[in-house]
């Protein structure tokens, strides 16, 4: 699909139109307004059962297209129960899909169940736990929908990110001149990284839309903000599973003090649902600065065509800062970064598994967790060999790993290892040892698993 084209197919109805069209076919009335959308005419209803979304289609949409759409809300619905996703509601005549006229014009339209939440683009503290799970929620959907491939999500695809490098190539000259050397050197980065490993990039379904206004979000969850759910399948297409995270990313990374840590945070997330190959990991970087490139230059085009329209241009100046302060970014060194952090020993891989079987209740110190392996006298060793000094746990008072301790505790388990609900001689000598160390009054011992 030509980008250049979009102004003249957008729907042509107001909101007493999508009134109109909700209370025919679908038996739905209430309070109309509409939603912000790039291409398609989006409309909120309040009715009294709860709010439903009116989509229309721009002229010429392919049936088959929207159909693909309806499949993947109907898989993800169906088997996904951490997050939600919008839920397809048939119309008076049993039809996911209706045709409607406006302006003289038919069209496509169906409606759909309002997903509940805050969007990220409106969240201001993002934790890494949330940057994870935003990764974490896209890998879970391209890990349920894999094997479920439309053939109408085959497609050319203006927002596709294995075109983009070609896009942005033929519409370069739409860009302010003194920013466009930014945005080539971001495909210079495509040609050099990506294209070469091309044919070792796996293809599946992707959302290929995992901005910050997509993504819902609860921040009032007992134990912090979390991804509740994922809007918007109109740019779903089949593409690089690299590409996923990479768009997510290049959003969350907007703003952000260190881009670079919140990009690696994302992966992880993704990684621990729906694992990347080295040769994907290594493409990801150049991907986030393809999308910044596609954005700014899509942007440009759009604006040309709707002047007014401030929805198509909501992101593009944070994407042009974002793209000037990669520049001075080494892509080798933020490769790294990336590719350690979705390792699955890495510090934001085990903070996802944490947060999935452990209880808020066990809290994990330090701004930025460490992820300890070895210990041994007075200090702590962690992944990566750094050593620390122990100055918090008791056990440092004889130190890690003393031989004596360690034999001791040995040989007990091997014999014995219970409850005090039994009598046991260890559990009174030892009672007896500690009480006659004490000055009086003290004189009775209370056990307990932990100082």
């Amino acid at each position: 699909m030509d980008a250049t084209h979009l102004a003249a197919r957008t729907p042509r109805l107001d909101p007493d139109d999508a009134a109109r069209i909700a209370r025919t076919l679908w038996g739905v009335t209430g309070e109309v307004r509409e939603l912000p959308s790039e291409r398609d005419r989006n409309f909120l209803l309040e009715t009294e059962d709860g709010r439903r979304v009116l989509k229309v289609a721009r002229r010429g949409e392919e049936r088959g297209l929207i159909e693909a759409q309806n499949a993947l809300l109907h898989r993800l619905t169906g088997a996904v129960v951490r997050y939600r996703f919008p839920r397809v509601v048939p119309s008076l005549a049993g039809r996911a899909i209706e045709t409607v006229e406006a302006g003289g014009v038919r069209h496509l339209a169906r409606l759909v169940a309002w997903v509940p939440g805050v969007p990220l683009a409106e969240v201001g503290d993002r934790p890494a736990a949330l940057l994870g799970d935003l990764g974490r929620l896209l890998g879970t959907v391209d890990r349920v929908l894999a094997g479920l491939e439309p053939p109408a999500l085959d497609r050319d695809f203006y927002w596709d990110p294995a075109g983009g490098a070609a896009l942005v190539t033929t519409h370069l000259d739409a860009l302010p001149e003194a920013r466009r050397a930014a945005v080539a050197r971001r495909i210079e980065a495509v040609r050099r990284v990506v294209e070469p490993r091309g044919a070792r990039l796996r293809r599946g379904v992707i959302h290929g839309d995992g901005n910050d206004w997509n993504v819902l979000v609860e921040p009032g969850a007992p134990a912090g903000p979390r991804v509740t759910g994922l809007l918007d399948f109109g740019d779903a297409v089949r593409s690089w599973y690299a590409a996923e995270p990479a768009i997510a990313a290049a959003y969350a990374m907007m703003g952000a003090d260190d881009p670079v840590a919140v990009a690696a945070l994302v992966v992880a997330g993704y990684q621990a649902e729906h694992p990347l190959t080295r040769p994907e990991l290594e493409a990801v970087w150049p991907l986030i600065g393809l999308r910044l490139a596609m954005s700014v230059t899509i942007a440009a085009i759009q604006r040309s065509q709707r002047p007014d329209d401030a929805y198509l241009t909501v992101s593009e100046e944070e994407a042009w800062s974002l793209l000037e302060r990669l520049e001075g970014v080494d892509p080798d060194h933020a490769t790294e970064r990336i590719m350690g952090a979705a390792g699955p020993g890495s510090v934001p891989a085990l903070l996802e598994r944490r947060r999935a079987r452990i209880g808020p209740s066990l809290s994990v110190s330090y701004d930025r967790p460490l992820h300890i392996v070895r210990g041994w006298m007075q200090h702590l060793y962690d992944a990566d060999g750094e050593e620390y000094l122990d100055c918090v746990n008791n056990v440092a008072h004889v130190g890690h790993a003393h031989p004596g301790v360690s034999d001791a505790l040995s040989r007990q388990a091997a014999l014995l290892n219970t409850n005090t609900r039994y009598l046991h001689e260890n559990l009174l000598r030892l009672a007896e040892d500690l009480a006659g160390r004490l000055p009086d009054p003290l004189e009775v011992c209370y056990f307990v698993n932990s100082g």
